[in-house]
Formats: structure tokens, sequence, C-alpha cells
């Protein structure tokens, strides 16, 4: 039984969990306790009270403190998907949001059609360096040419996009219906990394959220109790803490997604193995394949078992 429970805490509490929601939140919830105890003038008072105070009960304080985040951490980590889903452009369309959707695609758009532009220029001049890095830039961080219809309203978004689309262009998967079902199936150093990837892309995202969050609370605060702005202004340097929080998400989820195209270039077959599946030899069979388990997965459609060719008569 206690093995049961120290399993089940190590689930709980593993990697992904401490880095991505426990300490972007035990950070956020120091500074704002600090910058409180300067905003009621008790913060004097607490420090002597704590240093006066017995370890027992020192240590009773910091464990109820930890647990406090850790429940409110497990509460956060529960709401990742949403923000993540909300930080890829999925907006909700109840609250009027299209407008606001098509004019940040079509910011997107432009920004892709110049980087098209100068990638024809420099395949014209000869620069083959300069246009081998903007056709490697346009593949990481926006869907394919023919599928620009697909453009989503932030960064985050068409660089998740771009992979979602590349085992459909390549191999006419869909990734949406294959992914959950291919996963588990794939070796532990390709989880292992995409795992890794995934929870640095949560952490940067709850961090820049908070910095956000920390940025606009407390400086406004501070002022309003008569502070002056040397504090405010010191708290205003999280909003430069959210931009590079922001810049490391997308360079983790540009890493990310190359791991994900990389599952499918090299793991695709595990699927068709363990269903029982002959690997076509073709790309064309192959495409037609994976169309068809698609459409049986995702339209309860019938799937006709292919029947592997036997040995020729002689």
């Amino acid at each position: 039984m206690i093995d049961s429970a120290v399993t089940g805490l190590e689930r709980v509490f593993d990697r992904a969990f401490i880095l991505g929601a426990f300490l972007p939140l035990l950070l956020f919830t120091v500074l704002s306790g600090l910058l409180a105890g300067v905003v009621s003038g008790r913060g004097a008072s607490a420090v002597s009270a704590w240093e006066k105070a017995p370890g027992i009960t020192q240590g009773l304080v910091l464990g109820g403190l930890v647990a406090l985040v850790a429940a409110a951490a497990y509460l956060v980590a529960a709401l990742q998907f949403s923000l993540l889903r909300i930080m890829e452009g999925y907006w909700p369309r109840r609250l009027g949001l299209e407008r606001l959707r098509r004019l940040a695609t079509g910011r997107h758009r432009r920004r892709w059609d110049r980087l098209a532009q100068a990638e024809r220029t420099a395949a014209e001049q000869g620069r083959l360096a300069e246009q081998n890095g903007l056709q490697m830039l346009m593949a990481q961080q926006y869907p394919p040419r023919t599928r620009l219809d697909l453009m989503m309203p932030t960064r985050l978004g068409n660089i998740l996009r771009a992979a979602e689309i590349y085992p459909h262009e390549r191999y006419g998967i869909d990734a949406a219906v294959i992914w959950p079902r291919l996963r588990p199936l794939l070796p532990d150093t390709a989880t292992a990394a995409m795992d890794d990837a995934r929870a640095a892309i949560d952490a940067f995202l709850l961090l820049r959220f908070l910095s956000m969050v920390f940025g606009t609370f407390w400086p406004v605060l501070l002022l309003l109790s008569g502070h002056g702005w040397p504090l405010a202004a010191l708290c205003l340097l999280s909003w430069a803490v959210a931009a590079l929080a922001h810049r490391s998400a997308l360079a983790t989820a540009i890493a990310y997604g190359e791991q994900v195209k990389a599952a499918f270039d090299l793991h695709r077959h595990l699927l068709l193995t363990h269903l029982g599946l002959p690997v076509p030899e073709r790309i064309a069979r192959e495409r037609a394949l994976w169309d068809d388990l698609a459409h049986f997965y995702l339209r309860n459609l019938p799937f006709e078992h292919p029947v592997e060719p036997g040995p020729r008569a002689q």
C-alpha cells in the first residue's frame, strides 16, 4: 500500500509538474508575499516574528506554504492545456474574438508572403544559404504552401500547426486521429525528449502569464499605496521576463515540432505492425491505408484489412 502511495505521488509530482507548474507558481507566490509585506507595512514585524519563532513552527509554516502552492499548482497544471490552446489561437467564438482572429491571422499571412518573396529573391540571386534558411524558417513556423488556409493567429499556433500538418502532407496521416494511437508505441528515447519539450513549453507559457499578471497588478497597487516609482518600475521588469519566456516557448515549440515530425518519419509503421497490417511498399498505397484508418477511427467507416500476397505457385 505504501508502495502504491509513493508511486502515485511520483506520478503527480513528476518532473513535468515540478518544472511546468510548481516552481513558477512558487516563485510568483514568494515575490507576491514580499511585496504584500511592503504594501501593508508589516514586513519588518513579520520578519522579526519569523526569527523568534521555534524551528518546529517555521517548519510547519514552510510545509503548509509548500502544500498550498502544490495544491494550487495541481489545479494550474490541469488548466495548462486550455492555456496552451488559447496561446495557439483557439479563441472562443462567443466572446466576439472572430474579428481579432482574422486580423491576427492576416498579419501572419502577410509575414509569410514577405518571407516567400525574400526566399524567391534569394533563389534568383543565387544566395543558396539564405534561401535554405528562409525555407527552413517557413517550414518550421508556418503551414506548407498548399495549406495556408490553416494559418493560425499566433506564432505558437502556426509552429504547432506546421508539425500537425506535416504527416498528412508526407504520408496522408491525420495526426489528430493517429497520434494518440501511435504515441504509446514510441520508444522511450523518443517520448522522453518530447515530454521534456512539452513540459518546457508549459513552464514558459505559465511563466509568461504569471509575469504579465505580476507586472500589471503590483505596479498599480504600489503606486496607489504611495510607495513611489522605484519599486513599481522594478516590478515592471516582469514584462521583460514575460517576453523572454514567450521567445523561449516559441524556440522550444519548434524543437518539439521537429521531434513530432521525426516520430512520424521513423516510427509510423509501428502502429501498422501493432495492428497486424502489412506495411505497403509504395507511398501511394501507404497514404491510402492511413486515410482508411483515419476514416475507420474518426467516422466509424468499414475498414477492409489488406490481404498480404501469398507465395506464388510454382
